[in-house]
Parts: C-alpha cells; sequence; structure tokens
C-alpha cells in the first residue's frame, strides 16, 4: 500500500465508535483459547466463531436448570452471566456474578485452587460493569460503573497478569482511556487540547500512538513496536475481538491497523482499515469523537 495512502487514511479516520472491549470468561473462552489464537488476517476477516442471540438463550436456560440442582458449580455460573451479558442484560450478568461469590463463600472456595474462579469473577464483574456504562448512553458525567470496571479489572490482572493472550492489559489500558475522555482537537482549540494534555491535529487512540507526531510507517527490518513498549499489542488486541466483544469495535481495528503498518506488514493494516470503513458504514462509532469521517475517507483515495 503506497505511504501516502495509509498516511491520508489515518489523518482522517475519525474514531468511531462502540462496542466494548470485553474480557469474559466462560467455558466458550476456555474451548477458544485452548484452540489458540487465529492468525491475525483470519481476524481481520472475522473468520472465528461467533455465536447468535439464539446460543446465550438456550445455554442461559440450561445453565439455569443446572444450577438449581447444582448451586455450587462455580463454572455454571460464568456461563449464566456470560449469557446475559452476550443478550445485553447487563444487570442480570452482575447478578449473577454475586450469586457466584456467594457461593464461593459458601463452599469455602480457597484461592490457591485451579482453575482460579477469584480472577474469572473479577474479570467478568469488571467487563459486566464496563458494558453496562456504555449500554446506559456512556454518560460522561457519570462514570461510576466504568471506574468499578478499572478497579475490577486491574484487580484480575494482578491475580492473573498472562491470560487471555494478554488481552487484559489492553482492556485496562482502554477503560483508562475512556476515563481520560478523549477528543480530536483543530488547531485553533489548543486551549482546550492543552486542558486536555493532548496535542492538536491528532486523531486519538488509545495506545496513545502518533501522540507525539512519530511514523507509524516501518521503515526498516526490525519492528519498531518493542521499542514503545507495544511488543504483545496485535495479539492482546486480536484476543479482545476474537474473545471479547470487540468484533465491531472501530477503536480495536482502527488500533490494529497502526500496530500492523509500525509491525511493516501494510496490506494487513489496509485490510484492518476497510473493516474500520465496513464498521462506520453500518453506523458504529468511536468513544472519541469529533473528527470528520466518512466510510470512504476511511478506505483512504
Amino acid at each position: 500500500m503506497p505511504e501516502n495512502t495509509m498516511k491520508y487514511a489515518l489523518l482522517l479516520l475519525a474514531l468511531c465508535a462502540n462496542p466494548l472491549f470485553a474480557c469474559l470468561w466462560d467455558s466458550d473462552t476456555l474451548a477458544q483459547e485452548s484452540a489458540g489464537m487465529p492468525d491475525v488476517k483470519v481476524v481481520i476477516v472475522g473468520g472465528f466463531a461467533r455465536n447468535p442471540a439464539l446460543y446465550y438463550e438456550m445455554r442461559l436456560e440450561r445453565i439455569t436448570k443446572l444450577l438449581t440442582a447444582e448451586p455450587d458449580n462455580l463454572e455454571a455460573y460464568d456461563d449464566a452471566a456470560v449469557s446475559c451479558d452476550r443478550l445485553g442484560r447487563s444487570d442480570e450478568a452482575i447478578e449473577w456474578m454475586e450469586k457466584k461469590r456467594a457461593a464461593m463463600e459458601r463452599t469455602a472456595y480457597a484461592e490457591t485452587e485451579q482453575p482460579n474462579h477469584r480472577y474469572r469473577y473479577l474479570a467478568n464483574l469488571g467487563t459486566f460493569y464496563a458494558h453496562r456504562w456504555f449500554r446506559n448512553g456512556a454518560d460522561r458525567e457519570q462514570f461510576d460503573d466504568l471506574e468499578k470496571a478499572r478497579e475490577l479489572i486491574a484487580q484480575a490482572i494482578e491475580e492473573n497478569p498472562n491470560a487471555h493472550f494478554g488481552r487484559e492489559e489492553y482492556q485496562l489500558k482502554f477503560i483508562e482511556w475512556v476515563l481520560s475522555e478523549p477528543g480530536y482537537y483543530e488547531s485553533d482549540e489548543n486551549y482546550i487540547a492543552e486542558a486536555a494534555d493532548q496535542p492538536t491535529g491528532w486523531i486519538p487512540n488509545f495506545l496513545g500512538i502518533g501522540r507525539d507526531g512519530e511514523r507509524l510507517l516501518q521503515t526498516s527490518e526490525n519492528s519498531r513496536l518493542e521499542e514503545m513498549g507495544l511488543e504483545d499489542a496485535i495479539n492482546g488486541i486480536c484476543g479482545l475481538i476474537t474473545l471479547g466483544a470487540a468484533w465491531e469495535s472501530v477503536d480495536a481495528f482502527y488500533s490494529l491497523a497502526q500496530l500492523l503498518q509500525i509491525d511493516g506488514r501494510s496490506s494487513f493494516s489496509y485490510f484492518a482499515m476497510l473493516r474500520v470503513s465496513e464498521l462506520l458504514e453500518k453506523g458504529k462509532r468511536s468513544i472519541a469523537g469529533g473528527v470528520p469521517l466518512t466510510a470512504e475517507s476511511a478506505r483512504g483515495p
């Protein structure tokens, strides 16, 4: 892909979005992790399993009956809660996690036991709070749920830092980015940009790529991701897409496009930008607004 094309696309992209970076734990997660992370090109084109709402409705009905007979089945609480979350029922998902916590106390669950149910409880509950904040309108005057999510996800990472292909680290980065209230500022809005601790003319992304004016194009055989502290970011975001709810996230694919460009994989970067364009055509938006955008501009000239 020509340098000018990619630079033009990146400059015109308005991050606009959408759904949520998720870090969910249930029986499906275990199966997917056992199968391993798909190749990045498979992730970009959506060549991985995604279940319809009916699947989660049927699973919730089955698990609810199972828990009546087996109220101490800790894995079942995860399946019930994640099913509710996938169906957009955040309050019920949180209630299921509270039931799991009660079951853990009732069974005198030891934190040293495997599987680590305390970690799963923290990761799921934090994600549910984040999702509830988004689903309730992403009100920047009411950050309580998102701040609770940040606290819980940070605890989950401390409990198990290497889980989920490292994706929880990037979920936490995303939450912290949202809490920073990102936006785009023109040059004549410099005083506002300074107050927000953000340069003018920079399209914000949750990894901070390009913030200091560094070039996005890879110019040598060695990747710059390691020196930027982002050597595992591609796998982390791919994990958010395949194992979470970021398949329809403009923010995730925009950041992935930048990472791939820096990594010298311009063609894959362009494909990720095409996915951004596709999402924008569907009406998806980013949590960071303010940049005029069309799906055509994301595809480049």
